[in-house]
């Protein structure tokens, strides 16, 4: 995103999403070796904000495409990256069955 972000507003407007529907809320458990469907209140992770260097944006973006997504945790990882003050990157790895 380029020009004026206002990083609070971006991650209020990704919460609103989240919370509009009910498989970006959900998370699955085992319970005595059954997996079961568990709908949260709210997201189940929180957005990360970093600050990184245009140089170094491939660093955390491989970081988040290579850890695994726990299906306990919710289908999805938000980032939110600020390069400088009128250059952001919004990275939401999403598990999509």
């Amino acid at each position: 995103m380029r020009g004026a972000v206002a990083p609070d507003a971006v991650e209020g407007a990704l919460l609103d999403v989240i919370d509009r529907h009910r498989s970006l809320r959900s998370r699955f458990l085992m319970e005595d070796g059954v997996p079961v469907q568990r709908v949260t209140v709210t997201s189940c992770r929180p957005v990360v904000r970093e600050r990184v260097t245009d140089a170094d944006l491939g660093e955390p973006l491989a970081a988040l495409a290579a850890e695994p997504l726990d299906p306990a945790d919710g289908p999805l990882r938000p980032t939110l990256l600020r390069l400088s003050d009128d250059d952001w990157v919004l990275a939401v790895l999403l598990h999509h069955p």
